[in-house]
């Protein structure tokens, strides 16, 4: 864990210290984490690279941010919420009990589809949609305005750092007694 902590570590100092102007960067984190949220699981990457060629993007930050938010852990507790909030925009309350009327030991098998289809999980996949477009927009939203604020923090802090730093190098340096003429060994 250790090793991981400090090679993310190193990676974000790179980035805070990178070249590129602030909302650049934050905006290639942004535009990840947003992809993340989104509902096209499995498509993440490819849809981040594609987004990040076209507007011109850092692809690395892109991805990075893609792999954040969303991970095995969080998966299962984001969609979930976001299938909940899409439910509750499109049919104005809470979804209740309706999961339980689900026949979820006859989903496996083909007789199940040949007979019901897509229809009876046509309101949840509508849900899930809009709930996790909204969860990415808000997310790459929040993203953007909180790492945007970091990054000209943390250069701001850098940069008064080095000037302090030459201002040091300044004083210490007329202060120091030198010598000015060489030796004679003679």
């Amino acid at each position: 864990m250790g090793r991981f902590r400090k090679l993310l570590g190193g990676r974000v100092l790179e980035i805070l210290g990178r070249d590129e102007p602030a909302w650049e960067i934050a905006l290639s984190f942004a535009v990840g984490v947003a992809i993340s949220f989104s509902p096209f699981l499995g498509l993440h990457w490819a849809i981040g690279l594609l987004i990040a060629w076209i507007f011109r993007l850092n692809k690395v930050d892109v991805l990075i941010g893609t792999l954040i938010p969303v991970n095995p852990w969080t998966l299962v507790p984001i969609y979930s919420t976001s299938t909940y909030v899409g439910w509750f925009v499109l049919h104005s309350r809470a979804p209740g009990r309706r999961f339980e009327k689900i026949p979820w030991s006859e989903i496996p098998h083909l007789s199940y589809w040949e007979e019901h289809g897509f229809g009876q999980f046509r309101p949840y996949l509508s849900s899930f949609i809009l709930g996790s477009a909204i969860f990415s927009v808000l997310a790459g939203l929040t993203t953007y305005v909180i790492l945007v604020n970091v990054i000209r923090h943390h250069r701001a802090k850098r940069a008064t750092r080095m000037e302090s730093n030459r201002a040091d190098e300044k004083t210490s340096g007329a202060d120091s007694p030198g010598i000015t003429e060489p030796l004679d060994t003679d």
